[in-house]
């Protein structure tokens, strides 16, 4: 009983962030590339200035892949709430 709340509190406070609206939308560039802008620059990035290709999203994550300083492939998992914006350069 204690889990099921928890699952439903867990909805209810995504629900209020609007993630799921915007997991649906970014679902639908899935295979697009994009310039992402992120509210918080992580480690793994250099900047937010990068192309990325969305390859799949869920209702929390998005998985992205994109080349870095050396011309390697990386795929990293960032969360959808500290994307800020994304625009499309297909």
């Amino acid at each position: 009983m204690v889990k099921k709340l928890e699952r439903e509190l867990v909805k209810l406070k995504r629900a209020l962030r609007g993630d799921d609206r915007m997991s649906k939308l970014i679902n639908e560039l899935k295979g697009h590339k994009c310039k992402i802008t992120f509210s918080d620059v992580t480690s793994f990035l250099e900047d937010d200035k990068k192309v990325y290709e969305i390859i799949d999203v869920d209702d929390e994550w998005v998985k992205v892949a994109f080349i870095d300083k050396k011309a390697v492939e990386k795929k990293v998992i960032v969360r959808i709430e500290v994307i800020d914006r994304i625009e499309l350069v297909d």
